[in-house]
C-alpha cells in the first residue's frame, strides 16, 4: 500500500474498491466481512486508517500500529530528519513504545462484536 506520510492516510490510487480490514476480514463471529468504513475511527492507526491489530503508544501520546510507526520513524532516520510526530509534527523525543493492551483488548473485544456501542452492539 502507498502511504502519504504527510496526509496520514492510504493513496486512493493504490485501491479501486473499500479496502477490507485484517485479519478479521471474515467479520465478527464469521459474519459480513468488516469494511473500513465500517471500524470506529478510534480503533484505526491515524498513518493508514486501518484497524489496529497491534497497537503501540509513542511517546507523543498517540497511538499507532506497531509496524507502521516504526516504518514512518525508519523513513525519517533515513531521510536524516529529527523523529517528529505524524499527528501534529512536535518533535518526540524518544523512540521507546509500549503495546496499548486497553487499546488492544478494546480491538479485539469490537471484533468479535462483545463491544456495545451506544445503544446496540455490532451483533
Amino acid at each position: 500500500k502507498a502511504i502519504d506520510w504527510q496526509a496520514g492516510a492510504r493513496d486512493p490510487s493504490a485501491a479501486s474498491s473499500p479496502a477490507v480490514s485484517t485479519p478479521a476480514a471474515a467479520g465478527p463471529a464469521g459474519g459480513v466481512p468488516m469494511l473500513d468504513d465500517d471500524v470506529l475511527d478510534c480503533f484505526k492507526c491515524p498513518i493508514t486508517c486501518e484497524m489496529f491489530v497491534d497497537p503501540v503508544c509513542a511517546s507523543d501520546g498517540y497511538t499507532y500500529e506497531r509496524a507502521d510507526i516504526e516504518l514512518y520513524m525508519s523513513s525519517q532516520k533515513i531521510n536524516q530528519r529529527p523523529f517528529t510526530s505524524p499527528m501534529d509534527s512536535d518533535t518526540i523525543l524518544s523512540t521507546n513504545m509500549y503495546t496499548n493492551m486497553k487499546m488492544k483488548a478494546a480491538v479485539a473485544a469490537y471484533k468479535d462484536g462483545l463491544l456495545v456501542i451506544g445503544n446496540e452492539s455490532r451483533n
